[in-house]
């Protein structure tokens, strides 16, 4: 049985997500579907969207938990993703400016059945706070996938993932980690399509999936179980250091030592994060 349930919730997805976005980058090279990568951030929504099914069915209309939203939200995210993929040489500001309303929305819809317990005053101030945060993640990720295609980027994505997957478990949601456990074989399924394609790029709309799922997942935990506040914010800001390639001391290296240092730095707020939610909570019972 539980064979069976991760063959649907993970190797199902995963699959569908390999081939989709295999065939869409390779139909891609072709003279006639040079525009197909743009469809990138939909196969990983769509391929997710199996996944969650299986994981949780599908939700009631209107949805009645945060975790059913999840699922809306998703489909959002792919459309916001598309308009990222085709608009990316719109202004900067209008870019971030749909971003901007996209996030509010999604924050607002996650966070405010927390208000019975927070308050009013609570409950806006994080809606605020989090919405510019994952707003301002989304951007700096997507430019940092504009100029980082290829295997390496959706590594790291992945062990994001799998280290908010941890941090979920241990506060007490093990239910809401197994629908980020979805996001991260799903970036390696990406993974493994960047090494096949070396002009991969997650900025087709695959970045606005991500960091719904990232946000989404962990501001559940945050809200509605028992992961630290502190924990959650370090995973929700982990992206940034991706950039840290930027740097001009490191863009001469060879792309190796550059990958190697990605995912150290990210690793770092992700260690302190879980350190904390360990102190704080204890390691989880098996």
């Amino acid at each position: 049985m539980i064979g069976q349930m991760l063959l649907l919730t993970i190797g199902l997805p995963t699959a569908l997500a390999f081939i989709g976005l295999l065939l869409l980058w390779k139909v891609g090279r072709k003279p006639l579907g040079g525009s197909m990568p743009w469809l990138s951030g939909l196969v990983i929504a769509l391929s997710y969207l199996v996944g969650h099914y299986f994981a949780r069915g599908f939700p009631l209309l209107p949805p009645v938990e945060s975790a059913q939203w999840l699922f809306l939200l998703t489909i959002g995210a792919a459309l916001v993703g598309t308009l990222d993929a085709l608009g990316h040489r719109a202004p900067l500001g209008s870019q971030i400016a749909w971003r901007l309303v996209f996030c509010a929305i999604t924050i607002a819809l996650l966070v405010t059945p927390a208000r019975s317990y927070l308050g009013p005053a609570k409950t806006a101030t994080w809606v605020v706070v989090l919405s510019l945060l994952t707003t301002m993640v989304w951007t700096a990720l997507n430019l940092q996938a504009q100029r980082q295609a290829g295997a390496g980027l959706p590594f790291v994505l992945s062990f994001i993932s799998l280290a908010a997957s941890a941090a979920l478990v241990i506060g007490h949601t093990a239910a809401i980690s197994q629908l980020v456990g979805i996001v991260a074989s799903l970036m390696g399924s990406a993974f493994v399509v960047g090494l096949l394609q070396p002009s991969f790029s997650l900025a087709n709309g695959v970045v606005a999936v991500f960091v719904t799922l990232l946000v989404g997942t962990t501001v559940i935990g945050m809200f509605f179980a028992d992961l630290p506040a502190v924990t959650g914010l370090l995973v929700i800001v982990s992206p940034f250091a991706t950039m840290v390639t930027n740097a001009s001391f490191f863009t001469a290296r060879p792309g190796w030592q550059r990958f190697l240092l990605q995912l150290l730095v990210v690793s770092l707020p992700l260690a302190v994060g879980i350190g904390i939610a360990v102190y704080q909570l204890g390691l989880p019972q098996l």
